[in-house]
């Protein structure tokens, strides 16, 4: 009797050992956050999007193109492979400006020569799959599910059915005349900015071949991020504003968080949002309470912030003219070192649960 009950509180211990680490592995994650430069990688023009998926990083520059680097070691960073497209307006210009990676292909829009589609399986041998004309000056792409929608400098709002991905087809059009920079889309309703009226569209996209504008609002936003019913804007002038998006065509205001920089493209990781800042670089928001957002941190070299993605504990932000630059976010060793414990106690305290109901098990019977 008397071991069963040290068993007992032995276990009660450790189970609370390892709640006690995890809490504090969370806090020294989500607070300390230790935010260093650890690696650099140049371009030749202004650097736009990027996006990684494990050791590979995919960025698009506005001379280079689409361009395929090699981070495991991120402090000497190696170039795989690049994909450039010229074009009849602007021989010169070769770039790209946004992309979206799809398992092995790269949905790219460049400059002056629309949307191309390239089989990214081997990094050292980028190959055109597909491709688009229809969206001469690609400004920004959004893809959800099977439809690319494409926001354009000359043919406004272009939706394209990627069902076969060597074929893209045009399934719908919004043509308004203006020039058409980013677009994000929440459910069935698109935003998309446009830049001759200094004004956000509202679209109802639920039939491609029949959209139909359904507000406008004041916002000039460079980028949008939804988690649930809420929606992050990174706006021109006005920093981060944050909306309820329950109704997509009536956004009610939350909050906002603006220090005199212009907002450039917000990524969304559990209770942060990461920030670039075209004027401030990299800034951390903590959003627990949407209606209360707080600085936490902040990394500037002095550089343009232009586009952010962040993996695991590494951020990476381009900058206009100064490439992109790769930032830690914390000390890694250390919050394994915590949550190794945890893991550790948390075993030890089942086996002792499971040891003490076989034996109760066999008591009883």
């Amino acid at each position: 009797m008397i071991k069963t009950k040290l068993l007992v509180n032995f276990s009660l211990i450790v189970t609370l050992l390892a709640n006690f680490s995890v809490i504090n592995n969370a806090h020294a994650t989500n607070q300390e956050f230790t935010l260093k430069e650890i690696g650099h990688i140049p371009v030749e023009g202004y650097a736009n999007d990027v996006q990684a998926v494990g050791d590979i990083v995919y960025l698009t520059d506005w001379l280079e193109g689409f361009l395929v680097y090699d981070v495991s070691n991120p402090t000497n960073p190696s170039l795989l492979g690049s994909y450039e497209c010229n074009n009849n307006i602007n021989p010169t210009v070769k770039g790209a400006k946004t992309f979206l990676v799809r398992g092995d292909y790269a949905i790219v829009g460049f400059q002056h020569a629309g949307l191309k589609i390239l089989d990214i399986s081997d990094p050292t041998n980028l190959e055109l799959v597909g491709e688009y004309f229809g969206g001469r000056d690609t400004y920004h792409i959004e893809v959800v599910d099977n439809l690319v929608y494409m926001a354009t400098e000359y043919d406004g709002l272009q939706i394209l059915d990627i069902s076969d991905i060597t074929q893209p087809t045009k399934v719908g059009a919004f043509v308004n005349g203006n020039p058409l920079y980013h677009i994000n889309v929440v459910g069935n309703v698109a935003f998309i900015t446009d830049y001759e009226q200094d004004i956000t569209l509202c679209l109802d996209v639920t039939d491609p071949s029949n959209i139909a504008e359904i507000g406008q609002f004041d916002w000039i936003p460079y980028a949008l991020e939804t988690v649930a019913d809420i929606g992050y804007i990174c706006t021109l002038g006005e920093g981060v504003l944050v909306y309820d998006f329950s109704d997509p065509s009536t956004p009610i205001f939350l909050d906002e968080h603006y220090d005199g920089g212009d907002a450039g493209d917000i990524v969304i990781s559990g209770n942060y949002a990461f920030v670039a800042d075209v004027e401030d670089g990299l800034e951390i928001l903590d959003i627990t309470d949407p209606e209360n957002l707080v600085e936490v941190a902040q990394f500037n070299d002095g550089g343009i912030a232009r586009n952010v993605f962040v993996q695991e504990n590494i951020a990476y932000v381009s900058e206009v003219e100064d490439g992109l630059e790769i930032i830690q976010l914390w000390e890694e060793d250390e919050n394994n070192h915590i949550s190794g414990f945890s893991h550790i106690f948390t075993l030890i305290g089942l086996t002792t649960a499971l040891i003490l109901g076989k034996r109760k098990k066999r008591n009883v019977e």
